[in-house]
């Protein structure tokens, strides 16, 4: 595995190497000595019907801070990372990632952060391995289309529920 620093502080783009013959491929997507501080508490898939559909932007609250490890498994999406920790240095700044099926890549997504994607093509879906259980008082959200953090997303978003565009305005 090679991990990438982004522009924003902890989040890192990975690059699996898989190994490939006649078969197939084969990759190791995860392991505890690599990730020492990744526990995995939850396995999430998410999938969306149709390309365009927003799901996002959400994280824990602490003390029920998870980070993430994602992947996409089918089709195509654009991933996006927001730093939501007002004393980091890069607070309400985002970085974003075109993860395919099949492309060896995947994003860690630290504790404090904001985690949402866009289907690029129907039937897109992600999988995630979770740090720390997910705990509906501790749940938090941006509008995917909030102005102060400025997600361009590559394709008109579409079907975002009531829950993601109703969360307050980012505070600077």
């Amino acid at each position: 595995m090679k991990f990438r620093t982004t522009e924003v502080t902890g989040v890192l783009l990975v690059e699996h190497h898989p190994m490939t013959d006649e078969r197939g491929m084969f990759t190791e997507f995860y392991n505890s000595s690599v990730f020492p501080a990744l526990r995995v508490d939850q396995v999430n898939v998410s999938m969306s019907l149709k390309a365009g559909n927003v799901r996002g932007m959400h994280w824990q609250a602490a003390p029920h801070s998870q980070a993430k490890l994602v992947r996409c498994t089918a089709g195509e999406v654009e991933d996006v990372v927001v730093d939501v920790e007002p004393a980091s240095s890069t607070y309400l700044k985002h970085v974003a990632f075109r993860l395919r099926a099949g492309d060896g890549r995947s994003v860690l997504v630290p504790k404090g952060c904001a985690h949402g994607w866009q289907a690029l093509k129907d039937g897109s879906e992600i999988t995630y391995l979770v740090e720390g259980l997910w705990n509906r008082a501790a749940e938090c959200g941006l509008r995917p289309g909030d102005p102060l953090v400025g997600i361009r997303w590559p394709l008109p978003a579409a079907h975002l529920n009531a829950r993601d565009t109703g969360w307050p305005p980012a505070v600077p």
